[in-house]
């Protein structure tokens, strides 16, 4: 059995040659392309090396990922578990190929210090070992072909050769059974890794077999771009389709520590997607639920379900992720457990934690590149910094500059390690508008709408910034269009741009419904106390300021007048600012920042 196949485009055949002898000095049997015996079949000779080496190097180039072969070779080993992938330049790797780690080796010349080349070794050392265990080894016992068996010479030679063979099996099992005492009990999954199971179609048409399957895909696809989950490939569950276990036998045997499982249904006039989240280790169920999407375009449905339980899932494993790890002792080496305090104290970050957080910047930027989150780290300290820059807690403009461009440098960073990732990019929206460099704000929301279509996400980051640079008609027209990818959007998104542009009565209507959504969220009594005055209705006014005097804790939805140096933004916060003022609520607001360019 062949220990790796090297699977690349002719270009790049110095490379594998280069691939081939470093590995074969390791003592690894390797096999290329230019073992090809002659009178065999080009395509069977591949299938039958491919299937038979425990692990298949694929080094992607621009050539190789258009090419057939190549990529039904690393579709056939990503099928098999035993994908190990590199790439020579800055191709988009093909789908679904861009999902999975690839070791970044960019003008490799045969270094074998170099940290992506140590990450191809370990992945080779890890499935060359765990292929080798599980190659049984011939019997000893075994009788050549077309040999007799030896006649037996006696009964007292047989009671022998049993008395023996009952002490062997005795001595055997003891050995086994003291192996078994001193064996370490096998370690956890990461709490990093997920399976998405195929979903069920279980609707009766067998029409929306594609849609449930695509569901899946999708689901799984959005997960693995988020940079902190590892998401097992779905053909390894689908290869276990057909054998008797359960959803959690079937999380444990692929090593997950969170298994997705839905099945999909008809809901007139639209679909329906009951889900159940998983936790393999405690055999929980952490969540469950329905999610309906209630539209007759079968493709905008399936779209709009795999973005909601793709959030659905993003918040339960996040949720479990903090609460194992920040009970632990602080370690700032351990970029799990930095990401965990990083992500607690960006939360709810309030002006006393500043300090905490710049340590935790500092000790995120020192984890090393070669770790695999480190994008993920990257991206909590452009949120970090976004947030402090937006809640006003700089203390002089030079600080404000400073945190801006460490948090735009972090977030083009982990965009160039995670390119399919929409986080840096959202992240880097709310800086530039902060910064209000509204063009750069509006390429990057544009730029998240592109990677994950249909994305109500993406619509809210370019209603953001459309409602700060005061163009609030168009804001509210990409308010409406997050709220119908959500099917229950924010309404005080709606309500607020209502108000600004002046239409009292909807402005109403969507905070009232925030009321009801939120109603200890002080910023909803806020905002309708004001609607209601500049819409005449005085009384009803009186009675949300003195519901907002109840709940407010702080000025902080006062900070919202204080976001934008536009004419138009300034004309209407003035306008509501004086209603508020009529109503007897005049919280200092934080000085207007200057325009940091």
């Amino acid at each position: 059995m062949t220990d790796v196949f090297i699977s690349y485009a002719r270009s790049a055949e110095a490379t594998a040659r280069r691939v081939a002898e470093a590995l074969r000095a390791e003592g690894y049997e390797v096999w290329l392309d230019d073992l090809l015996p002659a009178h065999r079949v080009y395509g069977d000779v591949i299938a039958e090396r491919l299937d038979a080496a425990r692990s298949v190097i694929v080094i992607w180039t621009a050539d190789a990922a258009q090419s057939e072969w190549v990529r039904s070779e690393a579709n056939r080993a990503r099928a098999a578990g035993k994908l190990v992938q590199m790439r020579l330049d800055e191709v988009l790797l093909p789908m679904p190929f861009d999902t999975l780690e690839c070791a970044k080796l960019v003008g490799w010349t045969g270094d074998l210090d170099a940290p992506g080349w140590r990450k191809v070794t370990g992945s080779v050392a890890e499935l060359v070992r765990s292929g080798a265990e599980r190659v049984s080894p011939p019997s000893p016992t075994a009788v050549r072909d077309g040999a007799s068996p030896p006649r037996p010479r006696g009964r007292r030679l047989w009671l022998k050769a049993a008395a023996a063979a009952v002490a062997l099996l005795t001595i055997s099992a003891l050995l086994l059974w003291g192996k078994l005492r001193m064996a370490p009990p096998a370690p956890p999954p990461s709490i990093r890794s997920v399976a998405v199971l195929p979903f069920r179609n279980l609707s009766g048409d067998a029409s929306l077999d594609a849609t449930a399957q695509a569901l899946s895909e999708d689901v799984a696809d959005l997960v693995s771009r988020t940079g902190l989950n590892q998401v097992m490939p779905l053909t390894a569950a689908l290869a276990s389709q057909g054998q008797s276990l359960d959803d959690l036998a079937l999380g444990r045997r692929l090593d997950a520590r969170f298994v997705v499982t839905a099945s999909l249904r008809k809901s007139t006039p639209g679909l329906r997607l009951s889900y159940r989240i998983l936790d393999t280790t405690s055999a929980q169920v952490l969540v469950a639920g329905d999610l309906v999407s209630a539209t007759p375009d079968v493709a905008l449905a399936e779209r709009r379900l795999a973005l909601r339980l793709f959030y659905a899932c993003g918040n339960v494993m996040e949720s479990k992720l903090l609460a194992e790890e920040l009970p632990k002792p602080i370690n700032d080496r351990d970029p799990i457990n930095l990401y965990a305090r990083l992500a607690k104290v960006d939360e709810n970050i309030r002006r006393a934690d500043v300090p905490e957080a710049e340590r935790l910047i500092g000790a995120a930027e020192a984890i090393p590149e070669t770790s695999d989150l480190k994008a993920i780290l990257e991206m909590g300290i452009c949120e970090t910094y976004g947030d402090m820059i937006t809640n006003g807690y700089a203390s002089a403009p030079a600080q404000r500059l400073t945190w801006a461009r460490a948090a735009l440098d972090q977030g083009a960073r982990a965009a160039q390690l995670k390119p399919n990732a929409s986080s840096p990019h959202e992240c880097r929206v709310y800086v530039f508008a902060a910064l209000e460099r509204w063009d750069e704000a509006m390429a990057e929301a544009r730029h998240i709408l592109d990677l994950i279509p249909n994305s109500a996400n993406a619509y809210q980051d370019l209603a953001h910034v459309e409602f700060m640079r005061g163009q609030f008609g168009d804001a509210l027209n990409d308010f409406t269009e997050c709220a119908a990818r959500h099917e229950q959007g924010d309404p005080k998104d709606l309500g607020l741009a209502h108000l600004f542009l002046g239409n009292y009565a909807p402005a109403i209507d969507n905070l009232r419904e925030f009321e009801v959504q939120s109603p200890k969220d002080a910023g909803g009594a806020l905002f309708l106390a004001a609607a209601l005055e500049l819409a005449g209705r005085h009384d009803e006014a009186l009675v949300q300021a003195d519901l907002y005097r109840k709940l407010a804790a702080d000025d902080a939805d006062w900070r919202l007048f204080s976001q934008s140096h536009e004419p138009a933004f300034l004309a209407s916060a003035d306008a509501i600012r004086g209603a508020l003022h009529r109503l007897g609520l005049d919280a200092p607001a934080p000085a207007r920042p200057p325009s940091v360019q």
